[in-house]
């Protein structure tokens, strides 16, 4: 759900080309997550105190709760959140977690998390990265775009097909780097 949130506010700050990077090793006892985008960023006057639940740039409510509760996940396993956002360039947010910290909450089902992100916001690209140990898959909506040419995400069989090649390779990925 972490993920969902930054993705959310990337897309509310107009970015057309976010990148999803999940880092795990495992065997250094490290996890990342980094999500960039290349949105209008986060006003200066506002990111020292972004991580502050009552501090939002939405106009609709006076709580944001996304980067808050990432932070907080990180802190509580032994990790920490890093923002780097320049006007009108675009925001990268990193949380960093102690792999087999007790607190650290679960990945989750990220194959359905991508997904739902590529095939609902169409006109947005995406590049997902993920690494176990030495092993890396990558996803890059832009390609299947291309694939799929003039097929939308939402033909039938496209949503569960991208599912399950996403999730078989992020398997495999753990499978041979856990070797």
């Amino acid at each position: 759900m972490h993920i969902m949130d930054i993705v959310q506010n990337a897309i509310r700050a107009g970015g057309r080309f976010i990148v999803i990077k999940v880092d795990e090793q495992p065997q250094s006892n490290y996890l990342s997550i980094t999500i960039e985008d290349d949105g209008s960023g986060i006003p200066e006057d506002i990111v020292q105190n972004i991580t502050d639940p009552y501090v939002t740039t939405r106009n609709t409510r006076n709580v944001g709760l996304g980067l808050s509760l990432f932070k907080q996940s990180a802190e509580q396993s032994d990790g920490y959140i890093n923002i780097d956002t320049k006007t009108n360039v675009g925001t990268i947010i990193k949380a960093v977690f102690m792999y087999d910290h007790i607190d650290r909450p679960p990945i989750g089902n990220i194959a359905e998390t991508i997904v739902v992100l590529v095939t609902t916001n169409t006109a947005i690209d995406f590049l997902y990265e993920h690494n176990y140990n030495d092993k890396n898959y990558t996803f890059d909506s832009r390609e299947i775009k291309e694939i799929l040419q003039d097929t939308p995400f939402s033909a039938p069989g496209i949503y569960t097909f991208l599912k399950e090649m996403v999730a078989e390779n992020v398997r495999v990925i753990q499978a041979e780097g856990a070797k």
